[in-house]
């Protein structure tokens, strides 16, 4: 782990350091000095308490985050720095158990099946009072798999010479099961991001990351943090193992090269924008007051357990039945919990930006008859049935008559059967040259390729058939 952290390190060092230009590269351009691995480490603080130090601080830049980081883990003595990669491994680990407790894969025995052990004197004797065991002992399984869960279990039971009678060294043997499965899930993970991915897919960098500010309770500060390096990643993973047919290059009449012309896109807005926008930024903050005064419910030491039932029942029915001012519930998260507040706007935001000024036609090209002919010969699938087809959308008839395609029902099933269609083409790879300085720069193309006919080509796409040809 600490021999990723400093492969990292050396790569940002690197990119910070260099003299010569590179190849401009929209998202390794602004995550290429950033840590996206070891993004934080753990160390004991001087009142001997857990304290985490951030590395990607957005608020700083990229050469202060280098030198806090060689400051608190790379410039330390072996020892230190194994005893901080350490800590910093195990609050990944709780990290995990929280989430899958959240999740409701796993759960903690509560107030019946915890279990407890002696509390030993001095001398090691039993002084009569209980104590709760340790929290790594306390799980149960719910969703986890069984078959895995049970061959640890047995394991330790064997290890620890657990009876089968005994049900709370079962217990005991089963929460240690979890434990290792959840560990051993998280270090898999750790090294498919840092060795699997990188071989297969190239660098984290390369790809688009979401950062924003959120309140880390731990620290009891607002960070400006990385929150998912994988934001665009899963879409662009298709290239990978999407089987295709690779085109004939060593044909007739086939150029290595064509023309190709940017056009700039149309953008449209729904009419009914004004009213998603109402709706969608009065449901994110409807949503933010009612975790925030949630968590204050639930934290009233006052109130039992039915109490914070009725009332938690009672704040989802008086916010989304609309019994309360919207304008309040803003100015009432401003004052109290303004983080909150910014990312509920935020969401709003994000999610509203697909409905405004939309492309209709983004990613889509036009090509030319001719092209769309070469593109099937060179994939064999310019047949018999295809070259009549390709008569009638020219506007031709096979005795040379001129004729439209969709006023003629022979010709009109001969093109509909043919189904020539939008031509899909991608490509995916590495390119590497003396400019990117040996490192391997990755592209994944995509093409929709529209063929355009005279018959179907009027108003633009008509001037722009024309241009084409």
């Amino acid at each position: 782990m600490i021999e990723y952290a400093e492969c990292e390190m050396r790569a940002i060092e690197r990119e910070i350091n260099r003299k010569t230009p590179f190849p401009f590269i929209k998202f390794f351009d602004e995550n290429k000095r950033r840590f996206s691995g070891l993004v934080e480490i753990c160390k004991i603080g001087e009142d001997g308490k857990k304290e985490l130090v951030l590395l990607n601080d957005y608020d700083q830049t990229p050469e202060e985050c280098l030198a806090l980081a060689k400051r608190e883990f790379f410039d330390l003595p072996k020892e230190e720095k194994r005893r901080r990669m350490a800590l910093t491994l195990e609050e990944g680990f709780y990290e995990n158990i929280d989430m899958l407790e959240r999740a409701g894969l796993i759960i903690t025995n509560d107030d019946s099946t915890r279990l407890y052990e002696d509390v030993l004197d001095k001398n090691g004797k039993p002084t009569g009072e209980k104590r709760a065991q340790n929290m790594l002992l306390q799980f149960q399984n719910v969703g986890l798999d069984d078959t895995v869960i049970s061959r640890l279990r047995d394991a330790y039971m064997e290890k620890l010479k657990i009876d089968k009678t005994d049900a709370k060294g079962i217990q005991r043997c089963t929460s240690l099961a979890i434990c290792q499965n959840v560990w051993d899930i998280y270090m898999r993970g750790v090294i498919s991001e840092e060795e699997v991915e990188r071989m297969y897919i190239g660098q984290p960098q390369f790809f688009q990351w979401a950062h924003e500010k959120i309140f880390d309770a731990r620290s009891k500060r607002n960070l400006h943090c990385l929150v998912d390096r994988h934001k665009d990643q899963s879409k662009r993973l298709g290239g990978l193992g999407s089987t295709g047919e690779k085109n004939r290059l060593d044909l007739a009449d086939v150029r290595r090269s064509y023309v190709c012309a940017e056009i700039k896109d149309t953008e449209v807005q729904s009419e009914l924008y004004e009213d998603y926008k109402r709706i969608v930024e009065t449901s994110a903050v409807q949503e933010a007051y009612v975790d925030y005064k949630s968590e204050q419910i639930k934290n009233d030491d006052k109130l039992t357990d039915e109490e914070k039932r009725e009332k938690l029942n009672a704040l989802s029915d008086s916010v989304y039945k609309d019994e309360l001012d919207i304008k309040e519930m803003e100015k009432e998260l401003d004052e109290n919990a303004g983080i909150a507040l910014e990312r509920a706007r935020k969401s709003a935001n994000d999610a509203l930006a697909s409905l405004d000024f939309t492309k209709p036609a983004d990613g889509a090209a036009f090509i030319s008859p001719k092209m769309t002919k070469t593109l099937l010969r060179m994939r064999g699938k310019f047949t018999g049935q295809v070259k009549e087809a390709f008569l009638y959308l020219e506007g031709k008839s096979l005795e040379g008559e001129s004729i439209n395609p969709l006023r003629v029902a022979t010709a009109y099933k001969v093109v509909t059967d043919a189904l020539i269609g939008t031509q899909k083409y991608s490509a995916y790879g590495y390119r590497i040259n003396a400019s990117t300085e040996d490192i391997p720069i990755h592209y994944y193309d995509k093409f929709a390729l529209f063929p355009l006919f005279k018959f179907m080509a009027t108003g633009f796409t008509s001037d722009l058939l024309r241009k084409m040809e």
